[in-house]
């Protein structure tokens, strides 16, 4: 009896089972199909998105042309409104109603004209009556000027200076007219931007002038700074009679006796001075060429701005010379300059700093 259950749920299971085979091979031989369809389906899909990307840029190039030509459409719906409205003849066509005259003539029926309703009154090139001719209006045309601002160009100072007098003109002092007029609305908002415009440059060059001021200061106080320390150097040693253990305890940095000298290729120039070029902007430097140990091939020159000893350096032109002049600087800024020396035999160290305000 259990055998006969088991084969009685057991029947059905193999069918299922044989049909999910069979529906699977179908899957199977479909998917075979569709296959080839897909990858073409990808391929032109791949063709559709490189078509998309090289329509955009013509699309970009289009959208302007498309607005020019709405404003222009714009622009001819206007003039014919208004020959509508003024009621011109263009072209020998009169917007205003027309009749058939019995003999089979386009009779006028204008309110406007002054022989509406007589009888030898017809429409042609012109007016006609009985008596003599009257010349229609004409229409007149004028070119639309175009407005050249130019502003991107300009800096903040500049466009300050123009948009002061452009202000100055479509809003003179009373009792002068405007020579625009019904712009007031757009000149005061004008005016406003202009003053806030004005207050921001102005508050921008006070701070400017402040804080080269405070820099100048700084400068001057750091050279007198570096002066006082070579002083008390100096009378550090003195007083101390080169006593090393007591210089450094005071904590002065002391040269090693027992360190071996610099090899001559390492040896800067040295008494680098700084002048006043002949123009603002410029410094003339000069130095004293190390000893004469080796054959000297060129100067190398170096200028910054920032700290002498941390600060990025500049670059200058090399020179055959022991001498250079600097231009292109800003006149009341603080550098400092330092030189060094190729050789037949290498190249040397740095010299030390000379610094200078530029005139």
């Amino acid at each position: 009896m259990f055998t006969g259950l088991v084969n009685i749920f057991t029947e059905p299971l193999n069918m299922l089972t044989r049909l999910m085979n069979i529906f699977t091979e179908h899957l199977k031989a479909f998917m075979e199909r569709v296959k080839p369809f897909t990858k073409r389906l990808k391929a032109f899909m791949r063709r559709v998105n490189t078509f998309i990307e090289r329509l955009k840029p013509l699309m970009r190039r289009v959208k302007p042309f498309m607005e020019r030509l709405k404003a222009f459409t714009k622009w001819v719906k206007g003039i014919v409104d208004r020959l509508k409205r003024e009621d011109f003849c263009l072209n020998g066509i009169s917007p205003s109603p027309l009749k058939f005259s019995q003999s089979g003539r386009l009779t006028m029926i204008d309110p406007h004209n002054p022989h509406y309703g007589e009888t030898g009154a017809v429409y042609g090139a012109v007016f006609y009556s009985a008596g003599a001719p009257v010349n229609a209006p004409k229409s007149k045309k004028r070119n639309m000027a175009e407005i050249k601002m130019s502003l991107s160009r300009l800096n903040p100072t500049q466009i300050l200076e123009k948009i002061g007098r452009l202000t100055s003109l479509l809003a003179p002092t009373p009792p002068a007219t405007p020579p625009i007029p019904n712009m007031a609305s757009s000149v005061a908002d004008l005016i406003t931007k202009y003053n806030a415009a004005k207050a921001a440059n102005d508050d921008y060059e006070a701070a400017k002038l402040k804080l080269n001021s405070l820099k100048t200061k700084r400068d001057e106080a750091a050279d007198a700074l570096r002066k006082e320390a070579d002083l008390t150097g100096k009378a550090a040693m003195t007083v101390s009679k080169g006593d090393a253990a007591m210089l450094q305890a005071g904590g002065f940095e002391v040269v090693d006796p027992s360190a071996p000298p610099p090899p001559p290729s390492e040896e800067p120039p040295i008494n680098l001075l700084l002048s006043a070029g002949d123009e603002d902007g410029s410094v003339d430097a000069a130095c004293d060429p190390p000893a004469p140990r080796s054959i000297i091939r060129s100067y190398q020159w170096q200028y910054t701005s920032g700290d002498p000893l941390t600060g990025t350096y500049v670059d200058a032109q090399p020179t055959s010379a022991s001498r250079t002049l600097l231009s292109g600087l800003t006149s009341g800024q603080r550098i400092w300059v330092r030189v060094r020396v190729v050789t037949t035999r290498g190249t040397t160290g740095w010299s030390d700093p000379a610094t200078k305000i530029v005139p």
